[in-house]
């Protein structure tokens, strides 16, 4: 699993450093707009940690909500927008 060791800033996310809890200023759509398919980000997973997965794409459910569905191995699995916390940079391979 490779690690990643900076997160830069999204339009609309503080810096997130990986401790405390980020805050996400802005609206949905426009977040969605923002994350290109094949980047890293830190995504906060059900039981409240953080992990860095690569996105897919967008998109809406039923009911409204604004989703991201995100690489996990080979399987896609599908979080609620708000869960991404900021974008994920590998470090450089010397």
């Amino acid at each position: 699993l490779p690690t990643y060791t900076d997160v830069r800033r999204i339009t609309n996310f503080q810096r997130f450093d990986g401790f405390g809890e980020p805050s996400y200023a802005g609206n949905n759509s426009s977040m969605s707009d923002e994350l290109k398919p094949t980047q890293w980000y830190w995504v906060r997973r059900d039981d409240g940690s953080i992990a860095p997965y690569r996105f897919h794409q967008s998109k809406t459910d039923s009911r409204g909500r604004l989703l991201g569905e995100f690489f996990v191995g080979s399987f896609i699995r599908t979080f609620p927008m708000s869960a991404v916390v900021g974008e994920a940079e590998m470090p450089s391979q010397q």
